[in-house]
């Protein structure tokens, strides 16, 4: 019991008991106070008195059904709407009481009129009862509280303009929600036939899916593949969760192909639903782009000659010219090293969890990630754990400087889930400056242009920095690439630079 409680249930009572006294000892009372209109009106004292005590005794019960809907044994707190309406309920029997027992009202005609006037006003109010009412059916079921993320859809449909937002307030007549930084006022009416799921209940993280439909053409398991990796590429946002991570499955099929299920969770407290729907679909695009997969669509086929290719074909040599001029390091080359290269390098797959290099270990290849997500990882001191520092996916290239100039390994990579990759090694580099040996300064150019531009982000650099610095690191680069390759590729460089 506390304080501010245990202050107002005295002055309650010491005000219901001094009333009471006053009731039935007024002519005492009148006598002792020696006031003559309390002696010639004892009557009028006397309803006066019961008046104030009807009242009284309203608050008292009032104060004690407050504290008592406090210290429920259960913890589970009596919506405010309710306490006010049983408040009201209370105030309203006391006067009821005041006009029967006390004035001697004719109650009849007042319940009659009552009556009447009830049926005026409620079918004038209609909406407002309405809405009040269900407000009152909400805050019992407790359904949701302030806080909490919702989605209010149709009993029959799942629209795709469902309303989605957080509860920011709940009254008598509305519930207002806050979706994209709007504010959103829903009739308490428009609330009791909606269906609601309410996203931060039981557990705060919500699970949402996402449908995607993939020609009958493409594995199964191809498209699983990409499809995971896409969607774990997105957990490095804020508030999609790893754990549970995201799931793939096969939903079934339809007249445009097979349909896949992509399943992910996420804190709708840190991130709003049509956010991180955002995100998720946009690295699945992007994944199923870099591997060459559309999704289906609707078509009628004639053909009378050999099917066309619908994905890519990782051995074919087109599609390695088409990706290997997609990266960034290459795209300067001209088409006839582009074909040699393409023809070079070799395709090779990861399981998830395999180790695609290791930090501080020698090395002379670099690889290019076609399919699957790959992470990478540091290690500070010698004895520290390994650091996740950041994510590679398709299309990105990694350990240009182990190939070029034999440097060790600066990080750990792994890959997160099965992965396919192109690897370039240094006798395919050798093999091209052979005949090639302009190569050379055209990749230590592309190298210190992306490295560079990397760093710029950060640095914020001008434009004639960053051309100095890239000639610069370009120059270094060359020099170690030279000596890298001395045994074999220094001779026709050496003639160039003679040239």
């Amino acid at each position: 019991m506390n304080g501010p409680f245990l202050s107002k249930l005295i002055l309650s009572l010491f005000l219901v008991l001094s009333l009471l006294a006053l009731t039935f000892f007024h002519e005492e009372f009148a006598v002792l106070l020696k006031n003559d209109w309390m002696i010639k009106h004892p009557e009028q004292v006397h309803q006066i008195a019961f008046s104030f005590l009807f009242l009284s005794l309203a608050h008292l019960c009032n104060t004690v059904f407050k504290q008592i809907v406090v210290t429920r044994p259960s913890g589970k707190k009596i919506p405010v709407l309710l306490q006010d309406l049983v408040g009201i309920l209370i105030y309203i029997l006391s006067i009821v009481g005041i006009c029967g027992f006390v004035l001697n009202f004719s109650m009849a005609g007042f319940w009659t009129s009552t009556g009447a006037f009830g049926v005026v006003f409620g079918f004038a109010l209609r909406n407002v009862i309405l809405d009040t009412f269900m407000g009152l059916a909400l805050s019992v079921e407790s359904e949701f509280k302030l806080g909490d993320f919702i989605v209010l859809h149709d009993r029959t449909t799942q629209a795709k303009d469902n309303i989605i937002g957080q509860v920011v307030e709940t009254n008598w007549r509305s519930t207002r929600l806050v979706m994209d930084g709007k504010q959103i006022t829903i009739p308490n009416s428009v609330m009791g036939i909606k269906v609601v799921t309410n996203l931060s209940r039981p557990d705060p993280a919500s699970e949402f899916e996402l449908l995607f439909t993939i020609d009958f053409s493409v594995e199964s398991e191809h498209v699983l593949q990409v499809l995971t990796a896409g969607a774990k590429s997105a957990l490095n946002v804020p508030g999609i969760l790893e754990n549970p991570e995201p799931r793939v499955r096969i939903k079934g099929v339809n007249e445009l192909g097979v349909e896949y299920k992509v399943k992910y969770s996420i804190l709708p407290a840190q991130i709003g639903p049509g956010k991180a729907r955002h995100f998720v679909l946009k690295n699945i695009l992007e994944h199923l782009h870099q591997a060459g997969i559309s999704l289906a669509y609707p078509k009628q086929d004639a053909f009378h000659a050999k099917m066309p290719r619908r994905h890519l074909d990782l051995n074919a040599m087109r599609d390695r010219v088409s990706i290997l001029s997609r990266v960034f390091l290459f795209q300067t080359l001209d088409s006839e090293t582009l074909n040699r290269l393409a023809s070079l390098m070799m395709l090779k797959h990861f399981r998830e969890g395999d180790v695609l290099i290791q930090q501080h270990a020698e090395g002379d290849s670099m690889y290019i990630l076609v399919e699957g997500l790959l992470h990478v990882f540091v290690k500070q001191e010698e004895e520290s754990d390994l650091i996740k520092v950041g994510q590679i996916t398709p299309g990105k290239f990694f350990g240009e400087m182990s190939l070029l100039t034999g440097e060790p390994r600066t990080a750990t990579i792994k890959a997160s889930t099965n992965a396919v990759v192109y690897e370039i090694t240094r006798d395919h580099v050798n093999s091209i400056l052979m005949s090639y040996p302009q190569i050379a300064e055209i990749l230590s150019m592309a190298v210190a242009e992306y490295r560079v531009r990397l760093s710029s982000l950060k640095d914020m650099k001008n434009q004639e920095e960053q051309v100095a610095q890239t000639h610069n690191v370009a120059k270094q680069i060359l020099d170690k690439m030279k000596s890298f390759f001395s045994y074999s590729a220094s001779p026709a460089i050496s003639k160039k630079d003679e040239s």
